[in-house]
């Protein structure tokens, strides 16, 4: 009662919060000239995908490193930055794989330029937990500011006109991530 309206992150929250009060949804900030700054690159030789931030099991990313295994095209390779509780398992598929490279954390400017080379960039989080009903990934701003295609699931956080510009797959198993 002593708030005249709010602003949330997704849709889902007015339910929780108060669905009675007027609203208005801001997914999320960037920062245009910082994101602007970072200088265009050439494209990556053999072509990149790129996932970038917390590397954990609960966000798909053993599913996309199992999923980019099935590949059998030599001349792409996959990029992964970030820390989380799958380093371990990441680390003994670089050996396995040498097509995939692990860079661990390395600073945003990094990131930032990675992201401009790579050819394709991934967010194949689930959407079976009930926070991505909360939750918007400040990666998909970042990255779409990139200027590099992306590959996200679908989220129930991600507002529908978003998918127009970017690649949406439905399912994360490592067929249809693969595919």
């Amino acid at each position: 009662g002593k708030f005249d309206g709010y602003i949330y992150l997704t849709d889902a929250m007015k339910e929780v919060i108060n669905p009675d009060k007027p609203y208005t949804v801001v997914e999320g900030i960037a920062n245009v000239d910082e994101l602007s700054a970072v200088p265009d690159f050439e494209k990556a030789t053999p072509k990149a995908v790129m996932y970038a931030g917390r590397l954990n099991e609960k966000y798909g990313i053993m599913d996309l490193v199992s999923a980019f295994g099935r590949i059998e095209n030599e001349n792409i390779a996959l990029w992964l930055f970030g820390n989380g509780n799958c380093v371990d398992k990441i680390e003994k598929c670089c050996v396995e794989d040498k097509r995939i490279r692990y860079f661990g954390n390395v600073s945003r400017d990094e990131v930032l330029k990675y992201q401009r080379q790579a050819t394709l960039l991934v967010n194949v989080r689930k959407d079976k937990d009930e926070y991505t009903k909360y939750s918007f990934p400040s990666k998909t701003i970042e990255y779409m500011a990139s200027g590099t295609p992306l590959l996200t699931s679908a989220l129930s956080g991600i507002p529908k006109e978003y998918y127009d510009y970017v690649f949406r797959i439905d399912e994360t198993d490592t067929d249809t991530i693969s595919s």
